[in-house]
């Protein structure tokens, strides 16, 4: 029991000093990172980061961001959705999504125009995710007009990641926008 409770304390200092590390040092933190794994009890945990913030660990998919513990958390397969606030719905899903996409540019207009994810007007930018290319849509959900969406496209290991912000009713975006804002620059991909 009591050396439990050290390894704990012993991984939690490991993935503090890591995510510390990310934040000052990025060209450092990529080559941290094949030495960074923290030893999780389950596929999912909050771990208490070195700047004293709550980070939530999805084993699984090898990434740690910014959380909060009393935001609702739903783990259906390898996808995890986070439930930032119930009213207004402010929601934060990460997926593996489909194997067919290797890379970021196979998500031209064209291809999510074909995917009718979006309603017309929807705008992409690149990004950066920890260090990684990626891609950046802002729209309205094509079902529902009053969702506002940031989806954030990331190619990780050969698989196609997506982080995948949701505010409903759209008229509520600004008031969760630096919240999503300070979870995006907080993502960091671990080695798994």
């Amino acid at each position: 029991m009591k050396e439990d409770r050290l390894n704990k304390k012993m991984s939690l200092a490991v993935v503090g000093a890591a995510l510390l590390i990310f934040e000052l040092i990025p060209s450092l933190a990529l080559s941290a990172q094949s030495a960074f794994r923290p030893k999780a009890t389950g596929s999912f945990e909050i771990i208490k980061g070195v700047d004293g913030l709550p980070y939530c660990y999805a084993q699984d998919l090898g990434v740690i961001f910014l959380c909060e513990p009393q935001w609702g958390v739903r783990i259906i397969g390898k996808d995890i959705i986070v439930i930032i606030s119930e009213t207004p719905a402010v929601t934060l899903t990460i997926s593996q999504l489909s194997s067919q996409y290797r890379f970021l540019g196979q998500l031209s207009v064209e291809e999510l125009k074909r995917l009718e994810l979006y309603q017309q007007g929807f705008s992409t930018e690149p990004v950066v995710l920890d260090a990684k290319k990626a891609l950046k849509i802002k729209a309205l959900a094509r079902e529902n007009a009053q969702r506002r969406l940031a989806d954030y496209f990331v190619i990780l290991r050969g698989r196609l990641y997506g982080f995948l912000f949701s505010v409903q009713p759209k008229e509520d975006w600004e008031e969760y926008q630096l919240i999503i804002d300070r979870i995006v620059k907080s993502i960091r991909f671990i080695s798994t």
